[in-house]
Order: structure tokens, then C-alpha cells, then sequence
């Protein structure tokens, strides 16, 4: 059987069936796709960088991405402008009501098709804590190796399968993803700041400061996976929230924004980003699960630091000891350009969770299965 990954840029999956002997096959012939399988699905995809990464991925053999099995620009089409779902306003909640209305831009895409090897089980699909923390090591090992920003780490961009009796990680729909070879000019003009809103990283999301609005980097996506982390363990394994008490939480820390009424532009609110400066919500959580906790608290330890600003003392401080403000202040800022420096290495993510995977010693057994957590309807 061969799946096909996919939508038409507009959050619509457009499908195809073709009628097929029980045994299936796939062509590539000429140029043109060839699909003729059981249960074969195709969908429609633009975009044009992903193609291009999957070459040359594939060519490398990295672990953490798909394997690409034929692909075709669809024929008798040419670049289309299309006016596509801005992915900087949020789409859907990822539960509850919608609350805000969609915002609409024009790009420039390419329609062809893509066939992937089969995946057949999602990120949620996970069975125990430590293979669920298998697949995110294994799709920031494909993230960070592709020298690409992938600019939509989310939930339904990481599959998983098992190979060999171990899982492995995959991350998909690199439809999205910016050159990371492009100067900051170049890609302050290009269009970045994408992604799913819920996981996309707090300084995208923000009010900026200036006209000029932040470009994105290597350590966003980086970010990206410490929220896809976050949002797992609180709705699929153990911990001490109730039930509306974990849907207040996802809310606040996921979904919350507002819009601008001078601008008609919506940010997201303070809630995350005090998540991430302080810890507040996986310490509120106390998971069971002694991995899990390591694993989000490694992350924070280093990615709150992209979140504190440390101010030089004021005239007025320096009437007091001004030689231990001082030194307080210049090791605040020496911690902070210690992490981004750690941050920005595109082995630290997956070494961390190598490394908390493979320490017999924190007890990843421990509460360690999958638990659907109760949330309830959220009214408007």
C-alpha cells in the first residue's frame, strides 16, 4: 500500500482513488505519475521546496525523513496565485470553538504531487512516553540535518513507524520550509513567518516592538518542538491536572490571542511566554512519568533563556553594592549568550534526548503508557 501526504495549501485534502488489483504498483514513467494500488490515496500539494528537500535528504539517508517514492509537477499547470490561509492567524483551536476569523494572502506555489513511503501510525499514536520521545528525537534529527527551517513543527507534521521492533520518527510537509542559506535581507522579504499557531515559537506570535518583524531562525523550530512536547505530555500521559482545569491551561498556553483593532493584526497573549520564562505549567502538571519531566525541563532550561532580558543596573541600584549587581548582571547576560550558542548547535536536540533516552537511571517506565486525558467543551 502507498500513502500519500498531503493538502491544497487551503487546509483541504483533495482526493483521488484509483480502482486497482490487490497487489499494487507505482510508476514513474516519462514524467508523469503513475499511481495503481489498493486503497491508493493522492493528494494535491503545492509548494516547492519540499521536493527539493526530499532529494536531498534522501540522497543523504537521514534518519527522521520519509522516504520519497515518486513525485510529478502536475501537467498543463503553471504557477498559480493563490490566496491561502495565512498560517500566522490560528485556523482551529485545537479543541473548543472557533474564535477568530481567518485571514487570507496571496503566494505564488507550484501544484504537483509527491508520494511518500507509508507511515502509518501519527505522533499521537505513541504507546508509551519513551517511544513517543523516539519519534521527537528522530524527526529533530531530520529537521536539523536538513540545513532547512522547516517553519511548521507541529503535531501532524511527525509520523512514526515501527522498524525492527523500535520506532522511528519522521517529519513530514516541508512545504513551508526556508533556506537557511538565504541572507537575513533575503528572508525578511520571503514568506516566513508561518506555522501552526499552537506550536509556533512565542517571538513569531508577539506584538513586535518595531516595524520590522522578526525573521525566522533555526532555534524557532527548535522552540517549535519543545511546545509539540509540551502539548503531548499534557494531553497524553499521567499527571495531576483535572479536566477543566487542563482545558484552561491548553487554552491559555495554545490557543490565546488577541487582534489589534488599530492594526487588525492578532498576536498571542502573555500566557506562553510567562510559561516559558518561568516554568509555571509543567511544574503546575507534575507529570508521573520521571522522562517526561526530564525532557521538558531540559528543553525550558535552555530555550527560557531566548526570553529574559537582563537589565543593567540603574543609577539607583548602584547606590547599593554595585559590584554584586554588576557581576549578577554580566552573568545573566553570559548565560543567556551561553544558550543561544548551545541552542543554534543542530545536534544539541537530539543529543539531549538521546541522552535522557539511554540513562537506565530516570525511570521511563514509570507511569510510562499512554493516557487520553479528559477535557472539557469550552463555551464562548
Amino acid at each position: 500500500m502507498v500513502a500519500l501526504k498531503g493538502s491544497d495549501g487551503l487546509g483541504n485534502r483533495l482526493a483521488l482513488r484509483v480502482p486497482a488489483p490487490a497487489s499494487g504498483t507505482l510508476h514513474h514513467k516519462n514524467n508523469i505519475l503513475h499511481l495503481i494500488g489498493s486503497s491508493t490515496e493522492g493528494y494535491i500539494r503545492f509548494g516547492v521546496c519540499e521536493l527539493a528537500v526530499l532529494e536531498e535528504t534522501q540522497a543523504r539517508a537521514m534518519v527522521g525523513m520519509p522516504v520519497t517514492r515518486a513525485w510529478s509537477d502536475v501537467h498543463g499547470t503553471d504557477m498559480y496565485k493563490l490566496q491561502i490561509l495565512t498560517h500566522i492567524i490560528p485556523r482551529k483551536p485545537l479543541f473548543g470553538p472557533e474564535k477568530l476569523k481567518l485571514d487570507l494572502s496571496l503566494r505564488t506555489l507550484r501544484h504537483h504531487r509527491i508520494v511518500l513511503e507509508y507511515l502509518p501510525k501519527k505522533l499521537e499514536d505513541f504507546d508509551t512516553t519513551a517511544n513517543l520521545v523516539c519519534a521527537l528525537r528522530d524527526a529533530s534529527l531530520g529537521c536539523h540535518g536538513a540545513k532547512m527551517l522547516h517553519c511548521d513543527i507541529s503535531i501532524g507534521n511527525i509520523m512514526q513507524k515501527r522498524v525492527d521492533g523500535h520506532i522511528q520518527g519522521y517529519l513530514i510537509d516541508w512545504d513551508l520550509s526556508l533556506d537557511m542559506s538565504l541572507s537575513k535581507k533575503v528572508a525578511a522579504h520571503a514568506e516566513r513567518s508561518t506555522g501552526t499557531w499552537q506550536f509556533t515559537a512565542v517571538r513569531l506570535l508577539e506584538e513586535p516592538e518595531d516595524e520590522d518583524p522578526p525573521i525566522q531562525d533555526r532555534i524557532d523550530d527548535v522552540e517549535s518542538f519543545f511546545h509539540v512536547a509540551t502539548w503531548m505530555a499534557l494531553r497524553y500521559t499521567s499527571h495531576s491536572m483535572s479536566g477543566s482545569h487542563l482545558t484552561a491551561a491548553l487554552d491559555g498556553n495554545f490557543d490565546a490571542s488577541y487582534r489589534d483593532l488599530t492594526t487588525d493584526q492578532t498576536y498571542i497573549t502573555e500566557v506562553r511566554r510567562l510559561n516559558m520564562e518561568t516554568g509555571y505549567l509543567i511544574r503546575k502538571a507534575k507529570f508521573s512519568n520521571p522522562g517526561m519531566s526530564a525532557v521538558l525541563g531540559g528543553m525550558l532550561r535552555m530555550l527560557r533563556e531566548r526570553y529574559t532580558d537582563p537589565e543593567e543596573p540603574s543609577v539607583e541600584d548602584r547606590l547599593g553594592d554595585v559590584e554584586e549587581r554588576v557581576t549578577e548582571w554580566q552573568k545573566a547576560l553570559t548565560r543567556k549568550d551561553d544558550a543561544l550558542r548551545i541552542l543554534d548547535d543542530p545536534q544539541w536536540l537530539p543529543n539531549l534526548l538521546g541522552t535522557l533516552l539511554g540513562n537506565e537511571s530516570i525511570g521511563w517506565a514509570t507511569k510510562g503508557e499512554r493516557k487520553v486525558n479528559t477535557i472539557v467543551t469550552l463555551t464562548q
